[in-house]
């Protein structure tokens, strides 16, 4: 039973936008900035390099290393982390390999090498 005084009132809704005539919303993505870390690690011999290597890409550190070089007898690493990953990064790699010097960390932007 309808109250005594409602009444239906009609509402003009204007006609919405196509799907073609909608603006379209820019959408940038949001990329955290990501740094290089560098390290040395002695490698006197090419079955030591490949312990070291090995060594890394079994860690959970094996993801970041984008670059790795053996030179005379250091073998130098690069990886490429977010900033928030940075203590996870040096608290792995003391645990995996922990006589690795760190050479430096810097924007990825930066084109030096270890």
């Amino acid at each position: 039973m309808a109250h005594a005084h409602s009444r239906s009132i009609p509402v003009d809704v204007p006609a919405t936008l196509s799907q073609s005539a909608r603006p379209r919303a820019k959408v940038v993505p949001l990329r955290a900035p990501r740094a290089w870390l560098d390290i040395r690690l002695d490698a006197r011999t090419h079955d030591a390099a490949r312990a070291h290597l090995a060594a890394l890409y079994q860690s959970p550190l094996g993801i970041y290393v984008v670059q790795t070089a053996l030179t005379r007898e250091t073998l130098c690493v690069r990886f490429d982390i977010a900033p928030e990953d940075f203590a996870f990064t040096l608290h792995t790699l003391m645990n995996c390999v922990p006589e690795a010097t760190i050479c430096g960390l810097r924007p990825r932007q930066d084109a030096k090498d270890c």
